[in-house]
């Protein structure tokens, strides 16, 4: 599999993660369990700060075989998400897992020498819009 196809997909699943995780952060934390804004920003700032911990997970596994481990487990909690959509705390816990991984990816990818970041992220982000376009714009996760 070529390594640009890697980047794309990993970029489209890692979009639908952020998509994901921060409506569900809100659903469930604030509207069901009744946290405040500012512990929800708590919760959301936890999350995407393990992405400066990424960098050394990619040192130690390299970025070649980083990239394909992240896309794998990218498109294994993709599925999972979709599973889990009736579950909301379930889906919460995989969409923060979601956003973990793809900051590895993003961590990976930037250090990949046979990789364009930015081709990968281009294509990503288009084939993204043409997947929600002909969603009607709604998240696949959300079910039916």
């Amino acid at each position: 599999m070529s390594r640009t196809v890697l980047a794309v997909l990993g970029t489209v699943f890692g979009l639908q993660a952020i998509r994901a995780f921060l409506p569900l952060l809100v659903y469930v934390l604030r509207d069901h369990n009744g946290l405040s804004t500012g512990t929800l920003g708590g919760i959301a700032a936890a999350v995407f700060a393990t992405g400066f911990l990424m960098p050394v997970l990619v040192a130690r596994l390299g970025p070649r075989r980083a990239l394909p481990v992240a896309v794998l487990a990218l498109a294994i909690a993709r599925s999972l998400l979709q599973v889990a959509s009736d579950h909301p705390i379930v889906a919460l816990g995989v969409a923060a897992i979601m956003v973990v991984t793809f900051l590895a990816f993003l961590a990976a990818l930037s250090r990949d020498p046979d990789t364009s970041p930015a081709l990968g992220a281009l294509l990503g982000g288009f084939l993204d819009t043409v997947i929600h376009a002909a969603a009607g714009t709604r998240d696949l996760h959300w079910g039916g």
